[in-house]
Parts: structure tokens; sequence; C-alpha cells
């Protein structure tokens, strides 16, 4: 079980949902709300992978940063060349770079 998932006792269904709430919730305002949206999307969509017999997922803060990432470099208006990781789960995120 992810370290994310083991924290907070959350599964992937729970983690959406919670943040799903949280942009519900009126009195709450995101920074980078739009950056925040894109993660969650990938977040869900991110397939799980098979490593050593058990299934990884993408943890939620994997797309948050390459989110980050992509956004900054838009907003510097630079090329977005994606963020590198040797998670391998992480890579089914959009924007992941195997190094």
């Amino acid at each position: 079980m992810d370290t994310q998932r083991k924290k907070y006792r959350l599964d992937k269904t729970a983690i959406v949902d919670v943040v799903n709430s949280l942009f519900e919730e009126p009195n709450l305002c995101f920074e980078g709300g739009q950056t925040v949206w894109r993660a969650l999307n990938d977040y869900r969509q991110a397939k799980p992978v098979k490593i050593g017999g058990k299934k990884k997922e993408a943890d939620f803060p994997d797309a948050l940063i390459v989110n980050k990432a992509r956004y900054f470099s838009t907003e510097k208006r630079e090329p977005f060349d994606g963020v590198y990781t040797f998670d391998l789960a992480a890579q089914e995120i959009p924007g992941t770079e195997k190094p």
C-alpha cells in the first residue's frame, strides 16, 4: 500500500471524493484551481501497473507535481518537456518521462 494511502487510510476513490468535496466547498479557494483540477483528472485516469506481482497506482501528489510543472512552463513561455521519474506508476500520468 502506498504511503499516502496508508497514512490517511484512503483508497484512490476516497482521495478523489475528498478533493472533489473540497472543490464544492464555497469557502475554500485553491491556488491554481485549474492545475489542481487537471491533476485530479490525471490521477483519476492513471492506470495501475504491476510491479513485482503487485499492483501500484500513481499518487495524487505525483499528478500535482507534473501539472504544476506544466503550468509554470506555460507561464514562463518555456516548452514543457516532461517530468522525469523512476516511479513506474507515476509514469502513467501524462507529462512524465522515463529517465
